[in-house]
């Protein structure tokens, strides 16, 4: 049985697949996923647009290679 909170938001929104990207490092995903997706509920934006720009953010966030930590 899937969460109820879960089940209205994807009856709300829909469930789209993202565009397909080759992961280099997932390392962030979910902060990136939720930090974009905070800010566009925050700043007004409906819920799919906010889901949407947050896969998008998600899926640059993760091919790309992280960035060497200075003095380590």
């Amino acid at each position: 049985m899937r969460p109820v909170a879960s089940r209205v938001a994807v009856d709300r929104i829909g469930c789209r697949a993202s565009k397909p990207v080759t992961a280099v490092d997932t390392t962030g995903a979910g902060d990136t996923f939720n930090g974009v997706l905070a800010k566009c509920l925050a700043s007004g934006d409906d819920t799919g647009a906010a889901v949407r720009a947050a896969a998008t953010a998600v899926s640059l966030t993760v091919t790309r290679r992280p960035r060497p930590v200075r003095g380590a």
